[in-house]
């Protein structure tokens, strides 16, 4: 896609992609430097930067840049830490989150598995 369907989809400005990329938030576009095409890839960078950038009280995290820098760090890589996260609950008030760039694939029955876990060390 162009830069100005991306602006379409995103409601970005160009000055707000063009700081996502230079400082690294969001990769390089494809495409050559006079043509340059953007994708998918560049939607999730600006909708994660938006949600950890948004306020608290709109529904986001509230982060400033830095720290938005240093949640990307800590996770080793530009993207979200949050795609790649497998959520769910074990009981009622008792939730498990797991890395799938840590322990790869999750098995399609694992809350099944760790509720019955729970269940039998319980007795």
């Amino acid at each position: 896609m162009t830069l100005n369907e991306l602006l379409e989809q995103t409601g970005a400005t160009r000055r707000q992609i063009y700081f996502l990329i230079a400082e690294g938030f969001m990769p390089s576009p494809g495409g050559s430097r006079s043509v340059p095409h953007y994708g998918e890839e560049h939607i999730r960078s600006w909708n994660e930067y938006n949600f950890m950038r948004k306020p608290e009280d709109q529904g986001g995290m509230g982060l400033k840049p830095s720290q938005i820098k240093a949640v990307k760090r800590f996770y080793g890589k530009i993207g979200t830490p949050f795609s790649d996260v497998f959520e769910t609950e074990i009981v009622p008030g008792i939730s498990v989150k797991i890395d799938k760039k840590v322990f790869g694939e999750i098995p399609d029955d694992l809350s099944k598995r760790m509720r019955s876990a729970l269940i039998e060390t319980d007795r």
